[in-house]
């Protein structure tokens, strides 16, 4: 549980472009209930009058009112056969303002006889909205209606509906060319609610811009827009029509770029001069789109700073969203952003602080100094941001901390906040900037103190010396700030052990909360904290659910250090109300380690327990402790009868935990086979295999288990029977028939149950041969194994098997190696003649040859140039067992052949960090005139990882190599060294605009690899979220990712690209959005979304993202407010609604392993919030 930032910061955003065009009408004031029944009843009395207009004046008027006109829908259903038209049409209309409820009789007006009615129901089901979904095949009919009002009002009713209407795009493309201009406009309108999915009429939108009517025209560029990047054909139309003599139709046209983005870059010359546009609202649309072209809209920067004086505030508030896109390019506009510092609108102040902030490290040095001046507004909002700003800001700590210590004393909370957490970035200045939070922690704040607590836990262990302050805040008269402090204690973690005292008596607060993060806070000490474990103990009585949670999984932290925490833990698993808590008592049992046996008699009760989570976790408890466990055997053999297949699944896991003694299981997990649970077939089947020839009455069962529709079932199967080896050879015609399932796991385990029965197997050697040039790699590398098994029965195999010597993969060259060895010494001996410089094409070996390491060492001495690079290649294909060859590979680094030298720098990479004294001397290598030397060498630093870190500073100058293999090789170097590389950050920045896609692709992997210390390379990757190869994007979603909750900002851009076109992409984004957690809740609707993307990878990384959101909710609970905490419910209900409706292919055993566990959190989450709310 951790106390996340808080901070109450005005957000700004782009103002939408396509809302302002609409306008906001006042509301009055209700009436009393009682006057509004009374006003209802009489218009319905008036439905009945004789006059015509009376009565459609009263139907117009209950539709006014709208759904507190419920009761008068039966004398509104009566009024739709009213004999004057305009009554009929009134009471369409008005039923359609009641709601969903008035849909029958509404769909029904669609085909009266009058136009004046159909025009009436078809605005009426407008007005209903989504909900009218089953009412679109009559409406698509109705798109033909010889009355043009209604086909406008059909039209305008399907772009109501959204995208739940895409079948209807045809038609509306066919309305398109409608004579009637409102038809038409109304049709394109459609489409452009339908939005990316109705990319198959972007041709005839593009024709829509070159319409007579300006509607048309407008509403075109609408609907292209709506379409995104898809809709990137329409480009060079676009540009043609932001020359438009009608304002409307410029600015939609302006609008469409905007969404399209970076792929809109060959209009940033119209753009530029659209900002000089003499209608406002094109000039700020303008600004928009040139924003969200990003880096490639750079020509833009100095209209954009001349923007930054229009007399229009929307117009420079985005003309500052444009530069602040643009990034470090728009670096020019500094001086004009310092200046808009002071702008007469706060909003475009707050927004020119955000820019300064993201402008990037290169411009540093100028921003940091505006800042601090713009801590010194008379704005509290600016100044506040301008704190923020100076988050991280560390090349220029000696002039940032001072200033940020100053804010401290603002007399605005939210700006000392800031300061407060802007400090805590400052880890290096720990010795200032520590005293200076424990003297804040004494503001007359409540805010402000619980701020300052959290970010000195956010400094962590470099807080220490805050320990004795925190400890005395322990004891606030505030409750919030008594929770920050143990927060901020149990970041510090064991260095703050000497506030166990005081975090024990913190156990007896008479706030839920601050109980718990005592609780969480003393369980992050783990066996430091040993002296609290009675007073644990004792707090598993606590009343609240969530403290009892934390003190349990506290206790399961420090291990067997909490031995004697057993029998109340017990104790919770037998009575405990809350199912959350007897799972987490269930789970800290699990870490006791064999201590815990004494628990067994009591997880055996509570398989039997009502609630279903708890019973899923005793068996997953079981199934840690493994043998230990065996005395539930009988108990976990009836629970394969449970009613919940997760447990039944769980239980047979269990199972499988003991092997062979619970061989007494056999028959009931033979009887499992049969389940009708997918997960239960693939575990019970695994189980059998797992206590191996013991189970061989099961063959038979197994055999049948081969054919079962469900992958994981099938491949469990095959492995099963392998580990029965030749006890299953019965089974050897079946495993030849599974070397050819459409799954590549079946096949893989197929080939290795056929290995594992040697010479048995031998009638497969054909179908093994086969299996060598399967398209994957584990099929191959099995099938070369099982050959191997086979001995000299398989020597027709050895000219397949030294082909498998240049596979790409480095398992089936080993296996393959392996093979002939076992085949005998004569076609071994050929191996190191086969060998392949696979090097040159980026691809790395591990081939056995160690018992020739002495005679290959004395062949790098012989004159023949190919025997001494076969040699070294032979050395480097022995990997690490090759490393007494390293100091000879050192000295070949020097040959006059530069083959030989780039080949000497891939057997010392091969050997990786058991060659880590070659480190200098690869280093001299990375200037060698040769090319492939210099890549061969940064490959080689680079597989060593952190054992080369000071090799760092020469790789990055090696990012400037002329040669672009170089260049993506010291990429990929400088990404395995992971975080000890964090100085290269800056450069991997720069490397992210290269030429080559492959080196931004690798670029933005490698800052992934570095992890949250690059950050600040966040907005770069944003933009290389648009970069037109699929790969960079990729990376880049998943570099963010990586990066964590630190990328935050990057959500928009990440929900974005959850519509990319390529899946990969999708999928990453998805991964990141889930990596961010908490801070990426305004997803949840975009992933909830993507659940039905087509792409399994997408839905995966969906499902996995919805739960990591989910359970992030649990972390952030106690600062949440009470509106917070109803959005987080309704996003965890929508979520948990939306896992349920997944359509899982039973086949996909992983896809569903991650449901159940997203369904978990979020339920676990759910509780706990629901708790709080009730707790407020």
């Amino acid at each position: 549980m951790g106390n996340n930032k808080v901070k109450k910061l005005l957000t700004v955003g782009v103002v939408s472009l396509s809302c302002l065009w609409l306008s906001v009408l006042p509301i009055a004031e209700g009436w009393t209930q009682t006057n509004r029944m009374a006003e209802i009843s009489s218009h319905i009395e008036k439905l009945q009058h004789t006059d015509a207009k009376v009565r459609a004046s009263a139907a117009y008027a209950l539709g006014s009112i709208g759904v507190e006109a419920k009761v008068a829908i039966p004398a509104l259903i009566a009024t739709l056969k009213d004999n004057d038209t305009d009554v009929r049409a009134s009471a369409a209309r008005a039923l359609g303002s009641i709601g969903i409820e008035t849909f029958p009789a509404v769909l029904a007006a669609l085909k009266d006889n009058d136009a004046k009615v159909r025009v009436g129901a078809a605005n009426a089901l407008g007005s209903i909205g989504v909900e009218t979904k089953a009412a679109i095949p009559e409406l698509i009919t109705a798109l033909k209606d010889n009355d043009a009002d209604v086909r406008v009002s059909v039209a305008y009713a399907l772009g109501s509906i959204g995208v739940e209407a895409k079948a209807a795009i045809p038609e509306l493309i066919t309305a398109l060319k409608d004579k009637n201009a409102s038809v038409r406009a109304s049709a394109a309108y459609a489409l452009e609610r339908i939005g990316v999915e109705a990319k198959a009429a972007i041709p005839e939108l593009i024709t829509a811009l070159k319409d007579k009517n300006a509607s048309v025209r407008a509403r075109g560029a609408f609907a292209l827009g709506s379409i995104g990047m898809e809709a990137k054909a329409a480009v060079p139309a676009l540009i043609t029509a932001l020359k438009d003599n009608n304002a409307y139709v410029r600015y939609a046209t302006a609008f469409a770029l905007e969404r399209i983005g970076v792929e809109a870059k060959a209009a940033v010359p119209e753009l530029i001069t659209a900002l000089k546009d003499n209608d406002a609202y094109v000039r700020y649309a303008a600004a928009a789109a040139l924003g969200s072209i990003e880096v490639e809209a750079k020509a833009a920067v100095p209209a954009l700073i001349t923007a930054l004086k229009d007399n229009n505030a929307t117009v420079r508030f985005n003309a500052v969203f444009a530069l602040e896109r643009i990034g470090v390019e728009a670096k020019a506009a500094i001086p004009a952003l310092i200046a808009a510092l002071t702008d007469n609108d706060s909003m475009v102040r707050s927004k020119a602080s955000f820019a300064l902030m993201k402008l990037g490290v290169e411009a540093e040095a100028a921003i940091v100094p505006a800042l601090i001046a713009a801590l010194k507004s008379n704005d509290a909002g600016v100044r506040s941001i301008a704190a923020d700003a100076l988050t991280n800001k560390v090349s220029e700590a000696k002039v940032v901390v001072p200033a940020l210590i100053a804010a401290l004393r603002d007399n605005d909370a939210d700006v000392r906040s800031n300061a407060a957490y802007a400090l805590a970035s400052q880890v290096s200045e720990a010795k200032v900037v520590v005293p200076a939070l424990i003297a804040a922690l004494k503001d007359n704040n409540t805010d402000v103190r619980s701020h300052i607590a959290n970010a000195l836990g956010s400094m962590k262990e470099s807080a220490i010396g805050a320990v004795p302050a925190l400890i005395v805040a322990l004891k606030d008269n505030n409750a919030d700030v008594r929770s920050s402090a143990a927060y901020a204690l149990e970041r510090i973690g064991k260095e703050a052990k000497t506030a166990i005292p005081a975090l024990i008596v913190a156990l007896k607060d008479n706030n839920a909360d601050v109980r718990s993060s005592a609780a969480n806070a003393l369980g992050s000490m783990r066996e430091s904290a040993i002296a609290a474990v009675p007073f644990l103990i004792e707090t598993l009585k606590d009343e609240n659910a969530d403290v009892r949670s934390y003190a349990a999984n506290g206790l399961g932290n420090m291990k067997e250090s909490a031995i004697a925490a057993v029998p109340a833990l017990i104790e919770i698993l037998k009575n405990d109300d809350d199912a959350g808590v007897r799972s987490i008592a269930s789970n800290a049992l699990g870490n006791m380690g064999k201590e815990a046996k004494v628990i067994v008699p009591f997880l055996i009760k509570t398989l039997k327990d009502e609630n279903v989570d708890v019973r899923y976790y005793t068996a997953y408890t079981l199934k840690r402790m493994g043998k230990e466990a065996n005395a539930a055997i009988p108990h976990l053999i009836a629970a394969l009868k449970d009613n919940n297949a997760g447990v039944r699944s769980q239980v047979a896991n269990a199972l499988g935990s003991m092997g062979k003694e619970a061989e007494a299981a056999i028959p009931h997990l033979i009887a499992a086979l049969k389940d009708n649970d997918a997960d239960v077939l693939s575990n019970a089947a695994y189980a059998l295999g797992s206590m191996g020839k013991e189970a061989k009455v099961a063959i038979p069962h197994l055999i049948a288990a081969l054919k079962d529709n469900n992958t994981s079932v099938r491949s469990n199967a095959a492995y099963a029977l392998g580990s029965m080896g030749k006890e299953a050879k019965v089974a050897i015609s079946h495993l030849i028939a599974a070397l050819k399932d459409n799954n590549t796991s079946v096949r893989s385990n197929a080939a290795y149950a056929l290995g594992s029965m040697g010479k048995e197997a031998k009638v497969a050697i054909s179908h093994l041969i086969a299996a060598l040039k399967d398209n994957d790699a584990d099929v191959r590398s099995n099938a070369a194994y099982a050959l191997g098994s086979m001995g000299k029965e398989a020597k027709v195999a050895v000219p397949h098997l030294f082909v498998a010597l240049k596979d790409n993969n480095a398992d089936v060259r080993s296996q393959a190696a392996d093979a002939l060895e076992n085949m005998g010494r004569i076609e071994a001996k050929f191996m190191i003649l086969t060998l392949i410089a696979t090097f040159l094409k980026g691809n790395d070996t591990n081939i056995h040859a160690k018992t020739a390491v002495p005679d290959l060492i004395t062949a790098l001495n012989n004159k023949d140039i190919k025997v001494r690079t076969d040699a070294i290649l032979a050395l480097g294909n022995t990997g690490e067992a090759a490393k007494t060859a390293v100091p000879a590979l050192i000295t070949t680094l020097k040959d006059n052949n530069a083959g030989i030298r780039a080949t000497a720098t891939f057997a010392l990479g091969s050997i990786g960090e058991a060659a880590k004294t070659a480190v200098p001397d690869l280093i001299a290598a990375l200037n060698d005139k040769d090319i492939k030397v210099r890549a061969g060498a940064t490959l080689a630093l680079g597989s060593m990882g952190e054992a080369a870190k000071i090799a760092v500073p020469n790789l990055i100058v090696a990012l400037k190599d002329n040669n672009v293999g170089v260049r993506a090789g010291a990429t990929l170097a400088l990404g395995s060294m992971g975080e000890t590389a964090k100085i290269a950050v800056p450069n991997l920045i720069a490397a992210l605009k290269a030429n080559n896609a492959d080196v931004r692709a690798i670029a933005a992997l490698a800052l992934g690899s570095i992890g949250e210390t690059a950050k600040i390379a966040v907005p770069n990757l944003i933009a290389a979220l648009k970069d037109n190869d699929a790969f960079v994007r990729s990376n880049a979603a998943h570099a963010l990712g990586s990066i964590g909750e630190a990328a935050k900002i990057a959500v928009p851009n990440l929900i974005a690209a959850l519509k990319d076109n390529d899946a990969s992409v999708r999928s990453q984004a998805a991964n990141a959005l889930g990596s961010i957690g908490e801070a990426a809740k305004a997803a949840v609707h975009d992933l909830i979304a993507a659940l039905n993307d087509q792409d399994r990878n997408v839905r995966y990384g969906t499902v996995n993202a919805l739960g990591s959101i989910s359970e992030s909710f649990q972390d952030v609970a106690n600062v949440m407010s009470i509106e917070d905490l109803e959005k987080a419910i309704s996003n965890l209900e929508k979520i948990l609604i939306a896992l349920k409706n997944v359509d899982v292919d039973v086949k996909d055993k992983n896809l569903q392993a991650t449901l159940v566990s997203a369904n978990l959190s979020a339920n676990r989450s759910l509780d706990i919030l629901k708790i709080k709310r009730q707790s407020r």
